[in-house]
């Protein structure tokens, strides 16, 4: 598509995501994701090799620590390709290393060839034992039992025109390499169509010119995620309310099946939500 004509479309996008005002009109300015969900940058262990366990060699008790995470490397657009088992022990649960050895004997021999390096990692202005993450940013947020949207927070963008917001179900975990994102308890529209919008063509574009972008990798943190233009649905609306419960359908559809054919529906159907 032509620069100018890309641009035009653009403009469209953002009218129809401009603020009412009380009176009925428009305001200038124009609801972000922001508005609508809760962002966080994934947590940070440290050295993740470490922390990636084989359950099986695992007692019941170490067991309990075990988590789901999903690297940016496992996701796609609307899916992803699985997850992987870490542990993660929170600070004040293991009293000190002998607790760690006589509670959790097979984390602490499979730890033992990495001690050097998990002792030498940044400490964030506090003393982080070595079978801990170093930083659990946004753990409350990430433990909600609610499913969420993960995306890396880092894409390039030279050889495709898609970004990977994957949906992603309750109790998974992110890294320092994905960006988390939970729709607000108030928010009414489908998590199903946030995620379709978020890979829509209208914020491929919008992103790219402007996005975070350097060297043709656009960054997915918190501030550039949270500027993302987002239509909110008129539910009063007969035509509004049908293409969002369509894009919920298909966008469900796709995750199960990914038939190539239901993202060609999802797009009909913002078209018409746009008027384009």
């Amino acid at each position: 598509m032509a620069r100018n004509e890309t641009i035009s479309k653009l403009k469209i996008f953002e009218n129809k995501c401009k603020k009412e005002v009380p009176d009925g009109l428009f305001d200038e300015e124009f609801y972000t994701i922001k508005d609508f969900c809760d962002i966080g940058n994934g947590m940070v262990s440290g050295l993740d090799k470490a922390f990636q366990i084989d359950v099986e060699k695992l007692n019941e008790y170490e067991k309990k620590y075990l988590i789901k995470v999903i690297k940016a490397n496992s996701l796609d657009s609307f899916t992803h390709n699985g997850t992987t088992d870490y542990f993660l022990i929170q600070e004040a649960k293991i009293k000190n290393e002998a607790d760690f050895i006589q509670k959790c004997p097979n984390l602490y021999g499979f730890l033992k060839a990495y001690k050097e390096k998990l002792n030498n990692r940044y400490q964030y202005n506090r003393e982080i034992k070595y079978w801990e993450w170093s930083f659990l940013r946004n753990y409350n947020l990430f433990s909600k039992n609610e499913p969420r949207i993960f995306v890396p927070c880092k894409e390039r963008i030279s050889n495709k025109n898609h970004f990977r917001f994957a949906f992603i179900e309750a109790n998974i975990y992110p890294t320092q390499d994905v960006t988390a994102i939970f729709p607000k308890k108030e928010t009414k529209e489908s998590i199903y169509y946030i995620l379709a919008l978020l890979n829509s063509k209208f914020v491929f574009d919008w992103l790219r010119f402007n996005g975070v972008v350097k060297g043709n990798i656009v960054e997915f943190s918190e501030k550039p995620i949270a500027s993302i233009p987002y239509r909110k649905i008129d539910f009063k609306n007969i035509n509004e309310k049908s293409a969002h419960d369509n894009i919920v359908r298909y966008s469900k559809k796709y995750i199960k099946n990914r038939d190539s054919r239901e993202p060609e529906k999802i797009a009909i159907e913002f078209n018409k939500i746009f008027n384009i």
